[in-house]
């Protein structure tokens, strides 16, 4: 059984990708790791989905169209 978080951090974004990276970096340096991490991705269309997909599909993303 996995365990549970006991912080969701929720990130909405919108052509987000020259600044996604940076953030996650930063969280990923955090002395806790009691925490979730989701995407909330506003029909980006520069590239923040496919990044994520490709460096970060440890994050759960949802996608508004």
């Amino acid at each position: 059984m996995e365990e549970v978080k006991k912080l969701v951090l929720n990130i909405v974004t919108w052509n987000s990708s020259a600044y996604i990276p940076n953030l996650l970096a930063s969280l990923q340096e955090q002395e806790t790791r009691d925490f979730t991490v989701t995407v909330v991705d506003n029909a980006s269309n520069d590239g923040t989905l496919v990044w994520l997909q490709t460096h970060r599909p440890d994050v759960t993303v949802l996608r508004n169209f």
